[in-house]
């Protein structure tokens, strides 16, 4: 509902035993969200991986106050046997 400006989205893990994702990101993606209600698009690289029974969680560090935010989440798996 408003322009969040410069935004830093992280992707954080636990790794399997792990109860918590550390609070410091694998990896930071910077987006220059200029625009309310428009989609944006951050891709990570694939160093910012998870494994089975990882826990994963995304940060959203906006330069801006952003009001409302709808967030969808798509990951797209690489299986290597």
């Amino acid at each position: 509902t408003s322009v969040p400006g410069v935004t830093e989205l992280g992707l954080h893990r636990a790794l399997d035993g792990t109860e918590n994702p550390s609070t410091t990101a694998i990896e930071t993606q910077t987006v220059d969200m200029s625009s309310a209600n428009t989609t944006y698009f951050a891709t990570f690289t694939p160093g910012a991986n998870f494994g089975p029974g990882d826990v994963i969680a995304i940060s959203v560090d906006p330069t801006n106050v952003h009001g409302n935010i709808d967030m969808t989440i798509i990951f797209e798996f690489d299986f290597v046997i």
